[in-house]
């Protein structure tokens, strides 16, 4: 974990980085996304799952300060670390849920620092977040970031959890690092990604400790509308037919407006037994026998939240990423929903990368991958430009 200076001026940041229950390393040059990779264990070193940089294999000397990249063109680049976190270990509690993680400090900073919270995307997230620690380190941040619920050292389980019980434990999150001596209360905000776009809102809403809000790929809709975007989007990479996936969609959509009126399973289940023997139903349902208890409440639960509205009631300032090309956000739906919402908070600002997806990486004529420059420079500017850090 830490920051690391090229020969050639490039400086790179990140550390073991965790995402859909794989383990590796994540580092990138947020200040021009000139070099990155994400990485695997590969013997003695570490090969690219995903790369935007040309690198074949990184290996690490000297203690790990010292990082050797081999690039496929053969050329060997030698970097030095310059920054290495401070950090403890923290727990804290959200009922008879015990979340566990880490609090990474800036090193030399003097007291009290602001600090921001890392929430999750989906699947079993660890607080091991690579890039997007380090990145807040260099601005001078603190950072908390733990592991989710029934992932890592955390206990409970996120699978059978709704979106409000994460909530919760994001906002219990917020209240521990406040309560730390070293860290200004006053600027203590959420990071949220993906999954945990939807609650972010309603946490900046509810627990008035935070102080800021940013959303990277957050959907401003319910998560009938969007995920119907995102059953969509699978659906036409299966091939199915267009008039198919209309109809498939209307019946998600029609489930999730019972759900939000908080109808039972049975009428639920009516609803799944009346459209079995519709023609669409096999190539967009067709696994579906019943609807279960557990997921039926979790998603009556989950109908709750409505992002945008809670955006329009909070008085902090909040900076919300889309990706214009996002196949799991409905891009259009959430800017239009956020629009109206900046007509109540004017502390909203709404940033759209262009042209990319919902990893936000971006891919030119030759098929190479780098990632946009639309996210860490913007989210620097916008961290001075609000207090939350001193300005240079």
């Amino acid at each position: 974990m830490g920051s690391y200076l090229f020969d050639d001026g490039i400086r790179v940041s990140g550390g073991r980085f965790d995402e859909a229950g794989s383990q590796g390393l994540l580092y990138m040059d947020t200040a021009a996304s000139r070099r990155g990779s994400a990485l695997r264990p590969d013997g003695d070193g570490f090969v690219p799952a995903f790369d935007f940089g040309g690198v074949e294999r990184v290996t690490f000397s000297d203690g790990d300060n010292r990082m050797q990249w081999r690039m496929s063109s053969g050329e060997i680049l030698q970097a030095r670390r310059v920054m290495r976190p401070e950090f403890r270990h923290v727990e804290f509690k959200n009922g008879n849920v015990t979340l566990r993680g880490t609090l990474y400090l800036p090193p030399g900073a003097a007291a009290p620092v602001p600090a921001v919270v890392l929430a999750h995307g989906s699947g079993p997230g660890t607080r091991h977040a690579g890039t997007w620690t380090t990145f807040f380190l260099e601005q001078g941040l603190a950072v908390l970031s733990y592991d989710k619920r029934g992932a890592g050292e955390s206990t409970g389980d996120w699978q059978a959890s709704t979106y409000l019980e994460l909530a919760a434990d994001l906002s219990r999150a917020v209240d521990h690092i406040r309560k730390l001596p070293m860290i200004d209360p006053d600027r203590v905000g959420i990071h949220t990604s993906s999954q945990s776009g939807w609650y972010g809102p309603h946490v900046a809403r509810n627990n008035p400790g935070v102080a800021f809000l940013i959303q990277r790929v957050g959907p401003a809709v319910d998560i009938g509308t969007g995920t119907a975007h995102e059953r969509r989007e699978e659906w036409r990479a299966e091939a199915v037919p267009e008039k198919d996936i209309r109809a498939g969609s209307d019946f998600w959509l029609e489930l999730h407006r019972l759900a939000g009126e908080g109808a039972s399973l049975a009428q639920a289940n009516t609803l799944l037994d009346n459209a079995k023997d519709e023609p669409w139903f096999a190539q967009t349902f067709g696994e579906w026998e019943n609807i279960e208890a557990g997921w039926w409440q979790r998603h009556v639960a989950n109908m709750k939240l409505d992002p945008a509205d809670d955006t329009a009631h909070v008085d902090i300032p909040v900076l919300w990423f889309l990706a214009e090309e996002d196949q799991n956000v409905p891009y259009a739906a959430s800017h239009a929903a956020l629009k109206k919402a900046k007509d109540a908070n004017t502390q909203l600002e709404i940033i759209t990368v262009q042209d990319a997806p919902h990893s936000f990486l971006l891919q030119d004529a030759n098929g190479k991958l780098r990632y946009t420059r639309t996210y860490w420079p913007v989210m620097s500017a916008w961290l001075r430009d609000v207090g939350i850090v001193a300005g240079q």
